[in-house]
């Protein structure tokens, strides 16, 4: 669980550092999406984990 937030965190960052370089200036909005959709579902997996552990 915590291994694929953690590689779908370092797969937004990538996104966001290819479209910093502005290498994908034509699909820019739609990795921007993609990559805060990527972020959040990543963020609800860590918090749901996170209490998963600490609820018992």
């Amino acid at each position: 669980m915590r291994r694929t937030a953690l590689s779908l965190i370092s797969f937004a960052l990538v996104l966001f550092i290819l479209i910093w370089s502005g290498r994908f200036s034509a699909s820019a909005t739609i990795l921007m999406l993609s990559g805060f959709a990527a972020l959040i579902v990543a963020l609800i997996l860590l918090i749901a984990n996170h209490y998963k552990k600490y609820s018992r």
